[in-house]
């Protein structure tokens, strides 16, 4: 493993110094590194076949050149390997939590490549010539194709995270139980509690709700002077207005979205509200959302 190392040390300095250069000698130098590169990954996986860590190199090196396919093959071998009893280079915990994350690059990039060819293809053409082929249209299969790539800001229970557009219409479909599906994505604002129907929120109603939800995802509540920041007019009564008819989006089942702290009353400062909900998941698109 050490030699292995060393290798692809002296040819990543190579590649440092001559890939973009005219230089015919330096590219030959970096071609003929590359093959003994290569030539040592497969002789080492040939006589260790319980090591994992040269799969996770070797994957490395194959995400680099743009081989998606291969380093996910070879990420995918070193996370099995890891697990395994027997594994005789394990990988180090920041290796294992790099493979998955590879992983995911790696197929994003596979997706954003098929996405463009299929826009360089005549998709109704070959809708109307052939229909629907093993089982599953051309529409389904590009559906299942931007479901991978098209995902959303979300916070589930206080935690920030990537949203899947496949995962969202779960959500939406109440498979994950009576959660509070608080959506900013589609053209109407709504609430939806698990399986139940959604309700939807008038355009101002939906604005106050994101504002609100803005500044208590941030900063765990939103102040009676940060809601008059955007809304001047608003006295603390309209504020409280606001609170409750946003809870009655939730109410027939039994559930709140806001609250006001206890402590806080009508007319003592400082006035504020809070979530109620702990079972919630709020959607933004992502460029939607401002840090």
């Amino acid at each position: 493993m050490e030699r292995l190392r060393q290798t692809k040390y002296e040819y990543e300095r190579l590649r440092a110094d001559y890939e973009h250069d005219e230089d015919r000698i330096g590219r030959q130098a970096i071609k003929q590194r590359e093959k003994a590169l290569r030539d040592q990954f497969r002789e080492i996986i040939q006589h260790d076949k319980k090591n994992a860590e040269v799969h996770y190199r070797y994957g490395y090196f194959w995400m680099e050149k743009g081989e998606y396919l291969n380093a996910i093959t070879n990420f995918e071998k070193a996370l099995r390997k890891n697990d395994s009893s027997n594994v005789t280079f394990p990988l180090e915990k920041a290796q294992e939590i790099k493979a998955h994350m590879f992983i995911g690059y790696c197929a994003g990039q596979l997706v954003k490549h098929s996405l463009a060819k299929v826009n360089e293809l005549n998709v109704e053409e070959a809708q109307f010539d052939f229909g629907e082929i093993e089982g599953k249209s051309l529409d389904e299969v590009l559906d299942m194709l931007k479901y991978q790539s098209e995902h959303y800001l979300a916070f589930h229970n206080g935690e920030k995270r990537s949203l899947s557009l496949e995962e969202y219409l779960k959500f939406k479909a109440g498979d994950y139980g009576d959660v509070i599906l608080i959506s900013f994505i589609e053209s109407e604002v709504f609430i939806k509690v698990g399986p139940h129907n959604p309700k939807a929120l008038n355009v101002g109603l939906g604005e106050k709700l994101r504002l609100i939800l803005e500044k208590i995802l941030k900063n765990g509540v939103i102040t009676y002077d940060d809601f008059r920041m955007e809304y001047p007019n608003a006295n603390w009564r309209a504020v409280n207005q606001t609170m409750t008819r946003i809870n009655q989006r939730v109410r027939e089942s039994g559930l709140r979205i806001l609250e006001i702290p206890e402590g806080t009353f009508q007319e003592r400062y400082p006035q504020k509200i809070q979530l109620a909900a702990t079972n919630y998941i709020v959607v933004f698109r992502q460029s939607d959302f401002a840090e």
